[in-house]
């Protein structure tokens, strides 16, 4: 958000989406979200929660969707439903502002899209494409940065 180069090895498509969301709540980045330090009175961080909240709640009907897509049994859906809506890891994830509910979501989505018939898997190719292809004209348009080389002996 500080427009500032950041060498990270995650994919900037979630990230910028994520970004949108927050700047829709009113935050404009400037806050290093140092761990112990309490936020800032302008971090939004109540709304941001909300969103990984809602991103994680999201993943429980998916889940469900995704196994019936499958072909599993209705059983099986329940139970990774089940699964999914009681892990204390997934229920800790969705608490903090982090990428990986929106990750779990989108992997749950392209789960259920790649298995069921019709419009849905040719939707969720053209939005892969469509990211893809915006993703290789950041990269193009983005300057080279130069990192530092260890010092050879």
């Amino acid at each position: 958000m500080a427009s500032q180069f950041h060498l990270n090895p995650h994919p900037p498509l979630g990230k910028l989406l994520i970004t949108l969301l927050f700047r829709a709540f009113g935050y404009t980045g400037g806050s290093s979200f140092d761990s112990g330090e309490p936020h800032p009175d302008f971090v939004p961080y109540v709304q941001m929660r909300r969103v990984q909240a809602v991103l994680g709640t999201l993943l429980v009907p998916v889940v469900f969707a995704a196994c019936r897509a499958l072909r599993l049994p209705e059983m099986a859906g329940w139970l990774a439903a089940l699964f999914v809506a009681l892990d204390n890891a997934l229920i800790g994830i969705s608490r903090i502002n982090m990428l990986d509910s929106a990750l779990l979501l989108a992997n749950a989505a392209a789960l259920y899209a790649a298995n069921s018939p019709g419009m849905y898997a040719l939707l969720f190719v053209g939005i892969y494409i469509l990211a893809d292809l915006v993703d290789l004209t950041i990269k193009s348009q983005r300057q080279t940065v130069s990192l530092p080389t260890p010092n050879a002996r």
